[in-house]
């Protein structure tokens, strides 16, 4: 019965002045207010409910498309990125192989290179985009293909920290080199006093070699060798001379010296330093440090019989 009434008197079904009276005095303090407010709101609520729900519907829906366009616009960001990345490499890396083409000799090994190789060349140099540095990898898928197991992923991987004006030092430096009589190894020829200043057309000096020393392509002692000096001093290591003529090769391709006659020693040690190379590739000469080294070599005592 007092739930009745109190329920009466806050759904305005008891209207006079002691109802009202009572429900200012007391019925908020005891929640009937808060609840006739409530309820009240609530049946307005249950009265909009329709028009809420398609609201909510409508938003609902709104935000849907809204997020949908979003990951849209990021999915299509992330293709175009993408394509425009890998449309780039393929790019960079049809640019190397058909350089490689013209590098590849006439007789190559019949071995196969090895696909872990292949994958690992592919990722070094896929994004280089300079045509110089291009030219680099090329020689390199060049030597592997005549020659499985030229290039370790070792070497793939300093190649391609190089910086493009290392590349260009070490192929200077590499113009330098020449093989004597049957050896294998390739000695870079300096002619004495050129090894501390700059000779037009390769610019091989102190802090070159140095540099060249400090990341791992060559080693070089300033006090004792890779001097690459070519002369009859004492650094070593030295190639013992007992004949009368040594063949230089430069670039595959021979010169024979002999003493001259006057100045012919029953022995002798030629300084020409050896460059510790570890299978780097050997890219390009220069005509003009080709015909310096064979003046120095001349200089030294040598003829050229090769050359008349």
């Amino acid at each position: 019965m007092p739930y009745e009434i109190i329920a009466a008197i806050c759904s305005n079904k008891i209207v006079n002045a002691a109802a009202t009276k009572l429900n200012e005095t007391i019925f908020k303090r005891i929640g009937f207010g808060m609840k006739l407010k409530h309820e009240d709101e609530m049946n307005k609520v249950k009265a909009r409910a329709p028009v809420y729900k398609a609201q909510a519907k409508y938003e609902i829906e709104d935000m849907e498309a809204e997020q949908a366009l979003k990951r849209l616009d990021h999915e299509e960001r992330i293709r175009l990125r993408t394509e425009e990345i890998e449309s780039r490499r393929q790019h960079n890396l049809e640019s190397i192989v058909a350089q490689s083409y013209q590098a590849i000799p006439d007789d190559v090994s019949e071995d196969p290179v090895d696909p872990d190789w292949v994958f690992k060349f592919i990722d070094a140099c896929q994004d280089v985009g300079d045509e110089e540095m291009q030219s680099l990898w090329a020689q390199i898928l060049a030597g592997e293909i005549t020659k499985p197991g030229s290039y370790s992923a070792r070497t793939l991987q300093l190649v391609r920290t190089l910086s493009k004006h290392e590349a260009e030092v070490f192929v200077r430096f590499c113009s330098c080199l020449w093989s004597i009589d049957s050896s294998e190894k390739q000695y870079p020829i300096v002619p004495t006093p050129n090894i501390y200043s700059a000779v037009p057309g390769i610019n091989i000096d102190y802090d070159a070699l140095q540099m060249l020393d400090d990341i791992g392509l060559i080693r070089f002692d300033a006090l004792a060798g890779v001097s690459k000096i070519f002369g009859f001093k004492n650094p070593s290591p030295n190639i013992r001379v007992g004949s009368l003529s040594l063949t230089f090769r430069y670039f595959r391709t021979p010169h024979l010296f002999r003493y001259k006659e006057d100045q012919c020693p029953l022995e002798k040690d030629v300084n020409i330093g050896h460059a510790i190379l570890r299978g780097y590739p050997v890219m390009m000469s220069w005509f003009l440090w080709y015909l310096n080294g064979i003046a120095g070599l001349e200089r030294s005592g040598f003829k050229n019989l090769s050359m008349r």
